[in-house]
């Protein structure tokens, strides 16, 4: 069976700073994120906490 080959190490590093970064924001419930999504679409990101002063990450 074919599949497509994927980095163990560059996944488990993704989580990891993922991981750090919760901790960081003192481990935030699901219900502390949010989704914007302005100029009709072409800008997306999420944030934590307060969609105008929270972190926030572009999505793409």
């Amino acid at each position: 069976m074919r599949g497509t080959a994927i980095s163990v190490n560059s996944t488990a590093d993704e989580l990891e700073a993922a991981w750090d970064t919760w901790l960081e924001l003192g481990r935030p419930a699901p219900y502390d994120f949010g989704t914007t999504v302005t100029d009709g679409g072409t800008t997306q990101y999420m944030w934590v906490n307060d969609a105008a002063s929270g972190p926030r990450w572009p999505i793409t």
